[in-house]
């Protein structure tokens, strides 16, 4: 036996995730996410067999083949929004696209912004 922190013991608070995708990092700031308002501040805590879920499963790279992977998906939703409106979504639009995306999903909308690991 030995002595742990919560975190040891499993009581940590699950870790942080961007519900922006951060390797479309530059499309976002092209669309207002920049400075207090960057994709770093749209992150959810999510426990980790939920995140891998949403992203396929544990492996990332075959996760990515599937269209209901969340980046995947998101990012076709987004584009897909762009195109139908004939011209670059506002921030605003964004967020609406991904909060019924997020409502679909089941993940909650208490954001919390990133502060690395």
């Amino acid at each position: 036996m030995r002595v742990t922190g919560r975190a040891g013991a499993g009581m940590g608070e699950p870790p942080k995730h961007h519900v922006l995708p951060k390797e479309f990092r530059e499309w976002f700031e092209k669309r207002g996410f920049t400075g207090e308002m960057s994709i770093d501040q749209f992150c959810v805590r999510m426990e980790r067999a939920s995140h891998e879920a949403i992203h396929g499963g544990g492996n990332w790279k075959l996760g990515r083949k599937w269209p209901g992977e969340w980046n995947r998906m998101i990012m076709k939703a987004l584009r897909d929004a762009e195109v139908d409106a004939g011209r670059m979504l506002t921030r605003n639009e964004v967020l609406g696209i991904v909060a019924k995306s997020m409502k679909r999903y089941d993940i909650p909308m208490t954001f919390t912004p990133w502060r690395g690991r």
